[in-house]
């Protein structure tokens, strides 16, 4: 089925690791139950779902995940945003909406009410749980009390460790393990800011050779203080 957006952005992880999801997400103790919940999506009782965690921890791979395995139909609340499209023209089939605290709450109450009637699931994908959305409805309040929360939690060290080495193999990126444990000792544990740590990193080696050693890696975190000022909260002392 085709995606309606170009908005869905989020990080499909490289292939290969041993500790993997359907061979495409990383699996791990902070998405444990998400990818428990994926796998036995079909025979699922509750129809009403909230996948919650922090930008780029995966929610959009587990959607599109769900798209490759089931009937489901992605959607993103920036694009409804710009452009509702019609409810009662959208597929008979379960809807997953990513960045669905930004789609506009009269557009998420109809839809709610149209998946309820038709006996669908609706799983929506946001960075922040629905007691924080401030809706401006009673009605539609009342309705997000229906779903069932489920956490992407903080990722651990044997986490960031995966994923950064994932970063880098899809950036073409050779590295010796010291380095990435240089690293994961000294980035926040937020899946953010070792993505941009990675980024950053992968314009750092444009001119030595593509390979991450120790003393490539100490230099670019040295580096990053005076050159990217955004990149440095984001570091452990």
């Amino acid at each position: 089925m085709t995606m309606p957006t170009a908005s869905l952005q989020q990080l499909l992880l490289p292939l290969d690791h041993p500790r993997r999801y359907e061979d495409e997400l990383i699996y791990g103790a902070a998405n444990a139950d998400v990818c428990d919940w994926l796998s036995h999506y079909d025979t699922w009782p509750l129809q009403h779902v909230m996948i919650i965690g922090p930008s780029k921890s995966g929610k959009t791979t587990l959607a599109q995940l769900a798209q490759k395995k089931h009937n489901v139909f992605l959607l993103c609340g920036d694009d409804i945003a710009c452009n509702p499209l019609i409810i009662s023209e959208l597929p008979a089939c379960d809807i997953f909406l990513d960045d669905a605290d930004k789609t506009p709450q009269d557009w998420l109450f109809h839809l709610y009410n149209h998946q309820n009637l038709g006996g669908r699931k609706l799983i929506l994908l946001s960075e922040i749980h629905t007691n924080e959305w401030h809706c401006t409805t009673q009605d539609l309040a009342s309705r997000l009390k229906t779903f069932y929360p489920m956490v992407i939690h903080t990722m651990d060290d044997l986490l960031a460790q995966q994923l950064a080495c994932k970063l880098l193999s899809g950036r073409s990126i050779d590295y010796d393990m010291a380095a990435v444990d240089y690293l994961c000792m000294r980035i926040d544990r937020s899946y953010a800011a070792l993505f941009d740590v990675i980024e950053g990193l992968d314009h750092f080696l444009l001119n030595k050779h593509k390979r991450l050693t120790l003393p490539q890696a100490r230099g670019y975190l040295e580096n990053l203080s005076a050159k990217n000022p955004s990149i440095t909260p984001y570091l452990q002392v």
